[in-house]
């Protein structure tokens, strides 16, 4: 190798696509959840804008901005008509086929012209894998899909094994062109030796994304990803196992994206929206496949030798076809005015931006994705008019305005005004002909319309009154396809009525075929760019909480360092390598934020950008116009110092402590990380606390009721505490013994982690989780009890009406303690010749005081004529004496 990898590391990435930074918790995603307490957490993360996902592929392959890379969305304006896309301009380029047609045209067969992690490891001798979600995957080593003799010619069995949603497929019948990556022969034959087709699943119902007056999927793509984490643990990873060499290897899961998108839950509702129980199953089928792939290197013993980078090349947010705030506005566009089959009246139609320029500018429109001349002839082409006064939409959303529609000789007509790459959250604007004054006219009336927020335009234009350039965002470069002229955000908004910026509740208006309470991405708004990024692994730290910026172009520069390879670059917009997060790096690194604004348009509108500074890398949290992105009005950030610090903070605001023993008092509204030392937070309601390490205090509460409040303690022996609840509060221990208390308040969750710690309910019908480690857990009244794993005791409450649940291990259910219960209390999992039953401080001494009564299934044990407990699945004549603890005192 021309490099070194002198530790002999293995590096896998694993993308669970369209994940959100809070849909992480103990219930619907453990595994991930434990390696946030476990291994690397990045707090401050982030998703390239746009927000998609062959953009993100592009950087999380490269370490290159999109300036460099010209993958700029899932659509894009090629320049050409592309054989595999039915001949259009704008085709969709998640699709092995269409990036072929893409790659020729460039030097180098390489549309991104930067080498990727996948090639630069294949290349010095690394076995290389990409696995899952079609497109993204080819992105990890784009020329492996490259055909051999044209556009009817055949894929050289790649060197690195590709396998996406296409393994097995026909070729296309309309090109020739394989649609499929050829397996090597003997993946092909150790997919057969473990069971496993080598053609890939379909998605079955989870491909239904309905229409607008039907429902979509409310499954999750459980079966197709179970082929693709087979093959990876099967026959992908015992191969390379095998030939003992070092290996990267992406995982691409396409839930929870392709879930979300399509979910049947909230047809034409914003809420639930994507927070809905089939999202929620998405969800938890990648973190099913993760907890699969970490499994087989634990069992093989490559743990000791892998890093695994974790990251979603982007959030999520649900879609809005009508509604442009939380206050129920309609939009005005001209579009949604028209009629149109399968759209709802009043709501946009798919291409509303490329209608209503259309319309403002008096131009013809056309659809690049009707070819109306049989059979296909790229070099003779015309699209379809589009004529929205007789119910007329362009397809895919996409637009060609002004000119013919014609393509002659392999070129778009030169009459063209303007080409729209329609993509969902924002959309990509193109002037073929670069005329500055047709840019500032656009620039104006997208000014006025209500559903944009934020405009971006070609340095090359020079400054246009409310639109930054290109060039603040990272999307001018060295990009060898056509850069857009004009990128535009559209409008995003919360649907919580206490926190406008809350990213998990963020609603955005999309430019897309899905519907209403559906969900979509590519906005700039934070529900899309906070991404979930962690890291495991022998090169990285443990139990660490990053407060610092990153994003998804850090992830190959910090692989790269890790594996002792450098790879060579073209462009200079690169990301930096995580030194904080590994081992032997610095505690910490400094970083800045900053706001940069537009000049004012004609009706006033400013394009306001906020943006994170690590030395010269740029990371971009959110932008758009005033109020209209989540996550950028009120984006009021501060920070603390490396001593110990007091901060009030105001409703809303942001704060990173830094390290020190740090005293915070907040309102409500407020995002709080906090650094090492041992601090102290009082927070109130729609808020969120991440302790650092240390011994942490966090009361919720404390100055008046609160709820919808997150607290995770991190490292250290941690207390937090609901003093007062309103309403749902989360408590997450994390890391330490710690101790979680309600003193007030019903309906809390505590998850107490890793660690012996304390939750103790007063309150009623909360749920307190043990979690790993010897946990105690005090009930009061209707409460719920899960100890988890260890050798955890529960306490039922005077009140009774208690749920014990003991988990692994060997558990105590003391049934009564001090006082006999109001209500009968009831033990799910109790373990015979295992588990105890306790009594104490009840005067209750002995086995023979009690009365044992089968009641179906479950035996309910009672002392003279009170119910103490019902043991469900527990045959009564099986308990003995030895199943029982009776103390005179009472216990705690």
């Amino acid at each position: 190798m021309a490099d070194t990898n002198s530790s002999a590391r293995n590096v896998i990435i694993f993308v669970a696509d369209g994940l959100r930074n809070g849909s992480v918790n103990p219930i619907d995603t453990p595994t991930l959840y434990s390696i946030r307490q476990q291994g690397v957490n990045f707090t401050n993360s982030h998703s390239l804008f746009p927000t998609f996902t062959t953009p993100n592929a592009s950087a999380i392959a490269t370490g290159h901005y999109l300036g460099d890379t010209g993958d700029f969305s899932n659509t894009i304006y090629t320049g050409f008509p592309t054989p595999n896309a039915s001949g259009s301009v704008t085709p969709f380029i998640e699709n092995d086929a269409v990036l072929g047609d893409i790659d020729e045209k460039f030097p180098g067969n390489n549309f991104l012209d930067e080498e990727s992690l996948l090639s630069y490891a294949r290349e010095q001798g690394f076995n290389t894998a990409a696995i899952g979600k079609l497109g993204p995957v080819a992105i990890q080593d784009v020329t492996q899909v490259n055909r051999e003799g044209g556009t009817a010619g055949t894929i050289p069995i790649p060197e690195t094994v590709i396998i996406d949603d296409r393994t097995g497929a026909a070729a296309n019948p309309t090109t020739g062109s394989p649609q499929a990556v050829p397996l090597d022969p003997d993946i092909a034959a150790r997919l057969q030796a473990a069971g496993l087709p080598t053609t890939t699943p379909g998605r079955g119902a989870n491909g239904n994304s309905g229409n607008n007056t039907t429902p979509g999927t409310t499954v999750a793509n459980v079966d197709q990803q179970q082929f693709f984490i087979d093959a990876t643990t099967k026959a992908v990873l015992p191969k390379f196992q095998e030939e003992d060499k070092p290996f990267v290897l992406v995982y691409w899961s396409r839930d929870p994206d392709g879930t979300q998108h399509n979910q049947g839950d909230s047809l034409n509702s914003l809420t639930p929206g994507i927070n809905g129980d089939t999202s929620k199953a998405g969800v938890k089928d990648a973190d099913n496949n993760l907890k699969q792939l970490l499994d087989y290197l634990k069992s093989t013993g490559l743990d000791k030798t892998t890093d695994v980078f974790i990251t979603s090349d982007h959030g999520f947010s649900t879609i809005s076809k009508q509604v442009i705030d939380n206050q129920g506005t309609t939009t005005n566009s001209y579009a949604a005015t028209q009629t149109y089959a399968g759209v709802n009246p009043g709501f946009l139609p798919p291409g509303f931006v490329a209608i209503d320029l259309a319309h403002d500018l008096g131009l013809p429109l056309y659809d690049p994705d009707k070819n109306t001349i049989a059979p296909l002839d790229i070099n003779n082409i015309q699209y379809a008019v589009v004529d929205a006064t007789q119910g007329q939409r362009p397809t895919a959303g996409n637009g060609v305005i002004g000119g013919s529609g014609q393509v002659i000789d392999g070129k778009l007509d030169s009459g063209t005004k303007i080409v729209v790459a329609a993509n969902g959250g924002s959309d990509l604007i193109y002037l073929p002909n670069g005329n500055a004054d047709l840019a500032k006219q656009v620039v104006n009336l997208l000014s006025q319309k209500d559903y944009i927020s934020g405009i971006f335009v070609d340095d090359a234009y020079g400054n246009i009154p409310g639109a930054l350039p290109l060039s603040a965002i990272g999307l001018k470069g060295d990009a060898q396809t056509p850069t857009p002229t004009i990128v535009i955000n559209f409008k995003t908004f919360s649907t919580d009525p206490n926190n406008p910026n809350n990213p998990q509740a963020e609603v955005e208006i999309a430019d897309t075929s899905l519907q209403q309470g559906q969900g979509m991405h590519g906005s700039f708004g934070r529900g899309d760019t906070f991404n979930n990024m962690l890291a495991i692994g022998p090169d990285f730290k443990s139990s660490y909480v990053d407060y610092a910026p990153v994003s998804n172009a850090d992830v190959a520069p910090t692989l790269a360092q890790i594996l002792g390879l450098d790879i060579p670059s073209n462009g200079n917009l690169k990301g930096r390598i995580i030194t904080e997060a590994l081992v032997g790096g610095p505690d910490s690194v400094p970083f800045t934020q900053g706001t940069l604004t537009s000049q004012a348009a004609t009706n006033g509108e400013t394009t306001i950008l906020n943006y994170q500074s690590v030395g010269n890398t740029q990371y971009f949290t959110a932008a758009g116009f005033g109020d209209r992105t989540v996550g950028l009005n009120t984006l009021d950030v501060d920070f603390g110092s490396t001593s110990s610090d007091d901060v009030t903070l105001k409703s809303k605001e942001i704060l990173f402590t830094g390290d020190g023993a740090d005293f915070v008092e907040s309102t409500e509204g407020n995002t709080i990380q906090t650094g090492s030392g041992e601090d102290t937070v009082l927070v109130g309601s729609d808020s969120s606390v991440s302790a650092g390490d240390g011994d942490d205090s966090i009361f919720i509460g404390q100055n008046a009721a609160a709820d919808n409040t997150s607290a995770d303690g991190g490292n250290g022996d941690d207390q937090i505490t609901v003093v007062e609840a309103s309403g749902n509060n989360n408590l997450f221990g994390g890391a330490g013994g710690d101790t979680l208390t309600v003193i007030e308040g019903s309906h809390q969750f505590s998850f107490g982690g890793s660690g012996n710690d304390t939750l103790k309910s007063n309150g009623s019908n909360n749920r307190l989780y043990g979690g790993s480690g010897d946990d105690k857990l005090f009930s009061s009244v209707n409460d719920s009890l899960f100890g988890g794993d260890g050798d955890d005791v529960l306490f039922a409450g005077e009140a009774g009406g208690n749920k014990l649940t003991g988990g692994t291990g060997i558990d105590q259910f003391w049934i009564a303690n001090a006082s006999l219960p109001i209500a009968k209390n009831i033990v799910t999992d109790l373990t015979i010749g295992t588990d105890k039953i306790g009594l104490g401080g009840i005067g209750v001494t002995q086995f023979s005081n009690l009365t044992l009564l089968q009641q179906g299934s479950d035996t309910l044990v009672k002392t003279s004529n009170t119910e103490l407990a019902l043991l469900v699945g527990i045959t009564s004549t099986s308990l003995t004496a030895n199943d029982f603890v009776f103390v005179a005192s009472v216990v705690g």
